[in-house]
């Protein structure tokens, strides 16, 4: 699916959230975050019948859709605008389940070390 890698991750990562269930328009509430900080999250989801947009900026060279006959793969990133993040993708199709989970990625601050991440789907 993906791996995100971080050195320094004690003190440039935020607190994850996750979530999952079968209802339309996946989504993850709270976040842990800090105005600024990047916040990384993906989805996993048995779709079937219709494609799932994400509600930030995707990458992974766009969507990875329908990697076999029932399954889609999202990940997206967005600007942080407070203490508590909320990630969410559209998708009209209900009754699939779904996987999702996010983080913050805080910057070093204090001219602390780098922050270096990999990511790969």
């Amino acid at each position: 699916i993906g791996t995100i890698s971080f050195t320094e991750r004690d003190t440039t990562l935020g607190t994850p959230g996750v979530a999952n269930g079968t209802s339309a328009n996946p989504g993850i509430t709270g976040i842990g975050s800090a105005a600024g900080n990047i916040v990384i999250s993906g989805l996993a989801n048995d779709n079937s019948g219709a494609d799932t947009t994400a509600g930030g900026t995707v990458f992974t060279n766009g969507d990875i859709e329908d990697v076999n006959a029932d399954s889609d793969f999202n990940f997206q990133y967005q600007t942080a605008s407070g203490s508590s993040t909320d990630v969410a993708w559209t998708n009209a199709n209900s009754g699939q389940g779904w996987g999702a989970s996010g983080l913050a990625v805080k910057g070093a601050g204090g001219g602390g070390g780098n922050v270096i991440a990999w990511i790969t789907a």
